[in-house]
Parts: C-alpha cells; sequence; structure tokens
C-alpha cells in the first residue's frame, strides 16, 4: 500500500461536517465531542485497513461510524482515497475462540478515547 495513503496528518486532516452534525442531532451530544469520536473512528478505521483481520469497535465509534456509513458516497470516497481500500463493517457478534486486543501487534493500536478498546474479530469471513 503507497505510504501516503496512510500518511496520519492528512487522514487527520479529513472531516466531514454532514456526518458530525446528523451524530450530534441522533444522540444528543455536543458538536465537540462528536468531532472528537470521528477523529476516534478515522483512527480505528485506519488501524482496520492495516490489521490482517477485521476489528471490532467500542459502542461509541461503531455508532459514529454507522452515521458515516449513512453517507455511503462521502464513506466510500474516505475509504478509498484516505485509507486504500474499501472498509466493511461486520456486525458484532460473540467471539468464538480467541478475541485480541487491537494493541496486540497483529492489529495496530486500539481507538481508545472513550473507555474501551476495539477488538478484532477472529476470522475475517463473516
Amino acid at each position: 500500500m503507497n505510504n501516503s495513503m496512510m500518511d496520519t496528518q492528512r487522514l487527520n486532516s479529513y472531516t466531514n461536517l454532514k456526518v458530525i452534525n446528523r451524530y450530534v442531532g441522533e444522540y444528543g451530544i455536543p458538536f465537540n465531542t462528536a468531532a472528537n469520536r470521528f477523529h476516534e473512528l478515522k483512527s480505528f478505521l485506519h488501524t482496520c485497513a492495516i490489521a490482517d483481520r477485521p476489528c471490532v469497535p467500542t459502542k461509541n465509534i461503531d455508532d459514529i461510524w454507522h452515521t458515516f456509513i449513512l453517507f455511503t458516497q462521502d464513506y466510500q470516497n474516505f475509504c478509498m482515497e484516505y485509507l486504500g481500500k474499501f472498509i466493511h463493517h461486520y456486525p458484532y457478534e460473540k467471539a468464538v475462540g480467541n478475541k485480541a486486543s487491537c494493541e496486540s501487534s497483529d492489529c495496530g493500536s486500539g481507538s481508545g478515547g472513550d473507555g474501551g478498546d476495539g477488538h478484532c474479530a477472529g476470522g475475517g469471513d463473516d
């Protein structure tokens, strides 16, 4: 994968006010909290892009991910332009077998910031 696609500074510069504003309206939270969660989502999606298996987000990250996915064209463009590939959303199901923290060496760093770490789901054949 091209290193420029994974440039953290470039990734951090992306924002989507449509997603953030909709999230504020749906969840009744302050704009700054929503903007921080959107930033955490971008970090989480970056982790997913480099992990060797699907990652499972925290509840807060999952909620804003659902909001982002509603804007399908924006989400697809973000994935392709900033991550180099489309990141599919897999429904959370209780893991069968081992479940490793995304802080482990094979999943990159966790999304953090909201009281819980994301987890990598086993398999990937969902």
